[in-house]
Formats: structure tokens, sequence, C-alpha cells
């Protein structure tokens, strides 16, 4: 009786508004076909905010259509799902780096108005004061989704999603998603779908943690767009999914992921033109506890060869050193980058735990090495609280003298992302002050003071010039900086170019 009922308006309306009790804002539907021996056909699905948020329209679904009836599907038969047209707002609130649908569902939301990208990018004191809650300009994203689910067959076709521009440029125009749950799907589908699916025959299934839960049936998610291609595989919960392994993705190089992608993890990599060896970024993403959703999870860059204009940025820090190797004067360089881990937290700033990089390799040099750790807050207009190190081979090939191998000299990093910023007065004192502490701790050949304080002028020789050229004739050289370095991480992992290969 209750299919028929609600195929009635009066049924209907009746239904949805017990529905809106539980859902923020109204769902409401065009049409809808539902009995026991007819399949299920629902058109004009919308869902729509709170009128005091806006009464923006959050998702629309055009048609979802079923092909066996009710009674049929209840019985457990296979059957097929259609879904046309669906249209979901994925905006991203500037202030909180979440997205607005989210917040609507938490309770969080505040009324919302769109403003483009570069507006909001020069705006901070605006939108500090404002009653509104702003949200990035969004694209729309192209997609058509396959699922197995248990029984059903899921088929989704013309998609959208309203993302951030940027997202959009580095996914690419469109994408298709592929998932399958439950272990007989896995088994007898997998290969159909392109996902790996041979684990689900020979792991043990493990119980469930604290962080997961109870786990239900086996399942595998695979992404494929223009420029991504991506995969995770593990079990069901009832919140979410247990990972069995770090999902893992292979994303295209383009002028994106450059901007928006590389940029944020290091200034380091902000010119990015090229990545060589088949041109794709290899990654490995692990969320805490292997459990989704996860408050933090761990992004891990496989290293990579890249060609890195010579911004701003890397020349002063070549000026500082006072290199005058060839391959760092050119306008491109050849880099070549280690294992870089990057942990990232929702709408929360992304933390590099470590880059390590050489820049200006080829051709016979072994290249500068830097590295850079710290973090980059995407809430506070990509605000940049880092912190650039000169490791001993560095200092030592700058000029330096009596470096301890594991000696870094440590400047602080601010700005922007865009427009990172150096205290190079300061950069220069501790360059100097570090010069003049290492000098007179190194071990003189012959034990004499005079000998020492030779070595200490000849690595000292020059600053004033280089003071200079990346100073400013102008300014005044102050008293030595704190020679101390911060406290340096370790590398992420062993730097690819003291790996032995045979």
């Amino acid at each position: 009786m209750l299919p028929g009922i609600m195929s009635t308006r009066r049924g209907r309306d009746r239904c949805f508004s017990l529905a809106n009790m539980f859902v923020p804002g109204t769902v409401q539907v065009t049409d809808m076909q539902i009995g026991w021996q007819q399949p299920l056909d629902v058109s004009g699905l919308t869902w729509t905010e709170p009128q005091e948020l806006g009464g923006r329209q959050l998702a629309s679904v055009d048609r979802v259509n079923t092909s066996r009836a009710l009674l049929d599907i209840v019985r457990g038969r296979p059957f097929d799902v259609m879904v046309s047209k669906p249209n979901v707002d994925c905006s991203i609130d500037v202030a909180s780096g979440e997205m607005h649908i989210t917040q609507v569902l938490q309770g969080t939301a505040q009324p919302a108005q769109a403003l483009p990208a570069e507006t909001l990018s020069h705006s901070s004191k605006g939108r500090t004061h404002s009653t509104r809650q702003l949200l990035v300009e969004s694209s729309p994203l192209q997609f058509t989704a396959e699922g197995l689910l248990l029984n059903a067959h899921i088929y989704v076709s013309d998609g959208v999603l309203q993302v951030p521009d940027e997202l959009r440029q580095v996914i690419g125009k469109d994408f298709h998603a592929s998932a399958i749950v439950g272990g007989d799907n896995l088994n007898s589908d997998g290969a159909d779908f392109g996902i790996e699916t041979g684990w689900a025959q020979t792991e043990h299934q493990p119980k469930g943690t604290a962080h997961s839960g109870h786990l239900l049936e086996p399942t595998a998610v695979a992404f494929n767009s223009q420029h991504v291609q991506a995969q995770l595989s593990g079990w069901r919960t009832k919140t979410g999914m247990l990972l069995r392994e770090p999902a893992t993705a292979a994303v295209d190089y383009t002028p994106a992921l450059a901007k928006y992608g590389l940029q944020r993890i290091s200034p380091l990599m902000s010119n990015v033109v090229a990545v060589q060896e088949g041109g794709k970024v290899e990654m490995r993403w692990t969320p805490e506890h292997m459990a989704l959703p996860a408050e933090r999870s761990t992004l891990q860059i496989q290293p990579m060869k890249l060609v890195v204009g010579r911004g701003d940025f890397v020349s002063k820090i070549v000026n500082l050193l006072g290199l005058k190797d060839s391959s760092l004067s050119k306008s491109s360089l050849q880099a070549w980058t280690s294992t870089i881990a990057v942990d990232v937290y929702p709408g929360g700033p992304i933390q590099t735990q470590r880059l390590d990089i050489l820049l200006g390799i080829g051709h016979g040099h072994t290249g500068v090495h830097l590295c850079m750790w710290g973090s980059m807050d995407p809430t506070q207009d990509s605000a940049l609280d880092m912190t650039l190190g000169f490791p001993a081979d560095t200092l030592t090939w700058a000029g330096l003298k009596g470096v301890p191998q594991d000696g870094m000299l440590t400047v602080v990093v601010r700005g922007t992302a865009d427009k990172p910023k150096i205290d190079w007065q300061g950069a220069y004192n501790k360059l100097t002050s570090s010069a003049l502490t290492w000098q007179t701790e190194a071990p003189a050949a012959d034990g004499s003071v005079s000998f020492k304080q030779t070595i200490a002028n000849k690595a000292l020789k020059g600053l004033g010039t280089l003071h200079r050229r990346v100073i400013g004739s102008s300014s005044q050289v102050g008293q030595p900086g704190d020679a101390t370095s911060a406290k340096v991480p370790q590398p992420v992992a062993p730097l690819p170019w003291q790996t032995k290969t045979t």
C-alpha cells in the first residue's frame, strides 16, 4: 500500500514533509512513480538550502529509475539504477576551506555569496568583517560514474560538479568514477572495471578498529580523468572506509598543477615548467589510521626530475650564496627532488614535512642542494610559515670552510605562495655569523690561531659584494645573527641522488 500512496501527490508531499524534518533545507520532486509491480521512476529531484541561508540549490537530479519493480528488488534480484544529470554544488568556503554543502549538513553554514578567485585574493580585510560567507567561484566539472553495490548496478550519466576552477584545471574537463562493493562483485567484474581485485580473494579481512568501526564489504574505487588516474581499495564501513593500503594517483604535469599544487608545497617549485621522464607526478595518499573520513592525511610524492624557471626567489638564493656555476645562470634549471611528504588537514594548513631539491643539475654539474619545510594556509591567502635550509654541502660549495657534516643554515620564509618573502638582511647576517662560528670551531692544520683566522677571512671574502648584490647597497650590515639552526627535520626518505644504483 505504501508505494502506491507515495505515487500520489498528497502522499508524496507527506513523505517529503517528513523527510525535510531531518534534512536542512528542502527536498522536493516533480514526479515519482513507485509500486510493488512497477519500476521506480523519480524525476525533478532537488535539494535547496534553508531560506535563511539564501535558498541556494545544493543538488539536483533530473531522473532516477530502476530496471526492476520494487518487489523484485526486495526479493534480492539483480537490478540496474539509472541516474541522469545529477548536479552538485561543491563550492568552497574561503574562511574555513570546507565545502559549503558540508557546512549546511553540519549546521555551521552562514549566508553565502560567490566571488571570483582573483577578487578574493585581494579582499582579506573586507571579508574579515563581512556578515556573509564568501565562496570561491566555481566551474562545472562534468562526470560519469558506474558502480556495483551488492545487487545494484548503478549508472550515472551527464553529471556535473560545481568545483573551484583551480581544481577543475588540475583534473581536466571531465572524469569517470568506478566503484565496486562486495567480494563477489569484485571477483566477477573487477577486470571489466579496470580495478585490481586479486586482494579480495587472497587477503583476510581484518577486524575493525576504534577509528573505522565494524567492517562491511570489500570495496574498490577508481578515478580516471583527462589528467588524473587514481585508485583506492579496502573495506566499507558504516561511516566511510578502511583502506588496505595507501591510495595511489598519477597526475599529469600541467601549468595548473604547478600553480595550485607544487607551488603550495614549496616556493622552490613555484616556477616548474616541466616534469621529465614521463611527465607524471606519482603520489600516495595515506589517511590517518587508514580510515575515511580522516582529520589528517599524508600525501607522499615520489622523487621528480623537473625543469624549473629561475624566478626571483631562486635567483636571490643563488646570489646570496655567491655561486658562479654556469648551470645556475640559465633561465631554466634542471632539478631533482627528494620524496616529498605533505600533511593535509581538511579546511586547514598544508604542512610540508621536508623537501630536498638539487637545482642546476646535468652536464657534469651536481647542483646546489636546498631544503624547505613548514606550512601553507589556504584559508589565509596561502600564507607561508616555512624554513629554508642550506645544507653543509651547499655551504661548502659557497666557500665556507669547516662546516660540520650535519650543519644546516636556516632562514625563515614568510609571505604567500605567490610572493614568498625572506629577510635577506637576516640571512646575510646569519651566513656571516655561521662562517665565523664554524671557522673557529674547525680544527686547524697546524693548531695556530693565525692559521684559523686566515681561513676565516678567506671564507668571508667577498661577502660585502654579495651583500650589495642581494640586499642592496643602501642596506646596513647589522650584528651577526644567531648561528644556531632551528630544529631540522630528517629527509622523508633516502635522497635519490645519494642512492647507489646497480
